[in-house]
């Protein structure tokens, strides 16, 4: 049980208008880690996070300033 279960990048899907993970739409609420840059030492680290979306569009709880299209991902 557990363990990471798919490890990519993340992609925005124009036409369903969903980002998806190794082809995998991702919803409102799933749950996910997220490499980004430590703000004091810049090295890369795994955040844990949840994709939501609202009306001004699909956003990283807690990551706001970050763009997702592109990050690595896993879950």
């Amino acid at each position: 049980m557990g363990g990471i279960k798919m490890e990519g990048q993340l992609k925005y899907n124009y036409i369903t208008d969903r980002f998806e993970l190794n082809g995998q739409e991702l919803h409102c609420g799933n749950a996910l880690e997220v490499l980004i840059e430590d703000g004091v030492s810049g090295k890369p680290e795994w955040v844990w996070t949840r994709i939501e979306h609202n009306d001004t569009g699909w956003y990283l709880v807690g990551l706001r300033s970050y763009q997702i299209d592109g990050l690595f991902a896993r879950v």
